[in-house]
């Protein structure tokens, strides 16, 4: 990707400064019907897709908490 979104990148930041990096509300949420377009961002207009890679991005997340780098914790919960 040619950018990360501004989350991605505090995440990256986090990770280089603690040990213990739990992040809330980047993890799938089963209540956005159009979730893989860019989570929060629901709104056409105001879609990512473009911008960024969030697939990828989930991806990474997903790596770095299995690496136990990141706890993603459910905001939906």
């Amino acid at each position: 990707p040619l950018a990360g979104t501004t989350g991605f990148k505090f995440c990256l930041l986090a990770m280089g400064i603690s040990d213990n990096v739990c992040l809330y509300g980047f993890e799938d949420d089963p209540r956005n019907k159009v979730d893989a377009r860019g989570g929060h961002y629901f709104n056409p207009k105001h879609s990512q897709e473009e911008a960024y890679d969030i697939a990828w991005e989930r991806i990474e997340l997903r790596r770095y908490e299995a690496d136990d780098h990141v706890r993603l914790v459910p905001s939906h919960k």
